[in-house]
C-alpha cells in the first residue's frame, strides 16, 4: 500500500511515446487551426482524440500530443471499492484521459480489483564520475530490473544520459 491507502506495483513496459497536453476549444476555433497553434498535423489532433467529425464545440476538451525525448512507463494500480477514473486520476496525479488511453476503461464506477494501468513519463539522468548502480537505483527508488530495462540499449558510462523513474 502507498502513502495514500492505494496499492499499486510498477510494471516497466517503455515505449516511444507523446506527452500530451489538454486545450479548451474557444469560440472560433477549427481543428486546423488547433493543430497549426501547436505545431501537429492535422491527423496527429484527430488520432489523439478519436475524432470523426470536423464539428468541436466551445468548452470542448482536447488532447494535444506532443513529442518527448522520454519513454512510458507503467505501475499497475488495483482498484478499490467506489474508484473512479477522476478519483484515481487526483490520488495518482495522472489524467484521466491518459488513463483511458491504456486502459479498456468503459464503466464510470470501476469494480474493485481491477487493474488499472497508470502512465507515467521517465526522467533522464546524466551519469557522472561519483555515481555506483547502487546510488542511481536508491535516489530514483528503483529496481535493478526497472534500471536495465528503462536502458536496454545504453553502457553506463560517464557522460550517458539514462531513462530513470
Amino acid at each position: 500500500m502507498n502513502r495514500f491507502g492505494f496499492y499499486y506495483q510498477p510494471r516497466v513496459s517503455l515505449y516511444n511515446t507523446k506527452k500530451q497536453e489538454e486545450y479548451v476549444v474557444q469560440n472560433g476555433d477549427s481543428l486546423y487551426k488547433i493543430a497549426k497553434k501547436y505545431g501537429i498535423s492535422l491527423d496527429e489532433l484527430i488520432a489523439a482524440n478519436n475524432i470523426t467529425s470536423s464539428v468541436i464545440y466551445p468548452n470542448q476538451v482536447l488532447i494535444i500530443p506532443v513529442t518527448t525525448a522520454g519513454a512510458v512507463y507503467f505501475e499497475e494500480y488495483v482498484s478499490m471499492p467506489d474508484d473512479t477514473l477522476e478519483l484515481i486520476s487526483q490520488k495518482l496525479s495522472v489524467s484521466p484521459s491518459a488513463i483511458a488511453k491504456y486502459n479498456d476503461v468503459t464503466k464510470i464506477l470501476l469494480d474493485q480489483n481491477q487493474t488499472i494501468l497508470i502512465p507515467r513519463t521517465t526522467k533522464t539522468h546524466e551519469v557522472v564520475a561519483t555515481d555506483s548502480v547502487d546510488y542511481i537505483l536508491r535516489k530514483y527508488n528503483m529496481t535493478l530490473e526497472e534500471l536495465v530495462d528503462f536502458n536496454k540499449d545504453k553502457w553506463f558510462k560517464i557522460g550517458e544520459v539514462i531513462n530513470v523513474k
